[in-house]
């Protein structure tokens, strides 16, 4: 898939319920799968309760937050080096 294309099935794959274990770019093809991994593996810092040890109750409206904004980047005009 496109960045455009990954960016619309994100967009809908957030709107639909999902087992625990389903990845949001499955679907979207191996290279777009890896790089949203990568992704993830940098940037998914979700809150942790008062205790330190788990997370607030909130956490799949923070992964459905961070789905969407890793939408929003695909969808973004690239930037290229002068």
């Amino acid at each position: 898939m496109t960045d455009k294309q990954t960016a619309a099935h994100l967009r809908q794959w957030v709107t639909e319920r999902h087992d625990t274990f389903s990845w949001p770019t499955d679907g979207c093809g191996d290279d777009q799968h890896i790089t949203f991994v990568h992704h993830r593996n940098d940037n998914w810092h979700p809150t942790l309760n008062s205790d330190g040890d788990a997370y607030e109750p909130d956490i799949t409206i923070q992964w459905l937050e961070f789905v969407l904004a890793y939408a929003d980047t695909l969808d973004a005009p690239h930037q290229t080096a002068l």
